[in-house]
């Protein structure tokens, strides 16, 4: 099971978050439960791309990835760093969890362990604290990885 950093005060957080409007919190799991976490996503996790061509968003899934000759990937690599040069650019790899954690035809990841901490009643009471918003009953959730450059 995956636990929240004991020593967090979501009261005090909260009055920072309300006072800033923004907030990053430091050391939110439990140390060794951040590095198995680490791990997953290290290790277990098959990462989609996604990047903009102007106002399109392209999701690249990985067996997408997996048929792409080398040509056509230095293609679209080329194209992104052309376009970054004069214009609003992403890329980055992410994995949906709220998605695939619904979808019956995706095989369970151990991931979805932190999907399902995320939506756990503990969890959720943490982060009403924090915001304030009781009607807080589920959390979306995707990993995300940017990468250099």
């Amino acid at each position: 099971m995956i636990r929240l950093n004991p020593t967090l005060d979501a009261g005090e957080l909260g009055r920072r978050l309300a006072d800033e409007r923004r907030l990053q919190i430091r050391d939110f799991l439990v140390d060794e439960d951040a590095e198995r976490v680490h791990a997953m996503l290290a290790t277990q996790t098959p990462w989609w791309t996604a990047f903009n061509d102007g106002e399109r968003v392209a999701q690249v899934s990985p067996d997408l990835a997996a048929r792409l000759t080398r040509e056509q990937v230095a293609e679209i690599q080329t194209s992104i760093q052309q376009r970054a040069q004069t214009q609003y650019q992403f890329l980055y790899d992410y994995y949906p969890l709220f998605a695939h954690y619904f979808m019956a035809e995706i095989p369970w990841l151990p991931l979805f362990e932190a999907y399902e901490w995320l939506n756990s009643e503990p969890t959720l009471a943490f982060f009403r604290q924090l915001t304030g918003r009781d009607d807080i009953r589920w959390a979306d959730g995707q990993a995300t990885l940017y990468r250099a450059g």
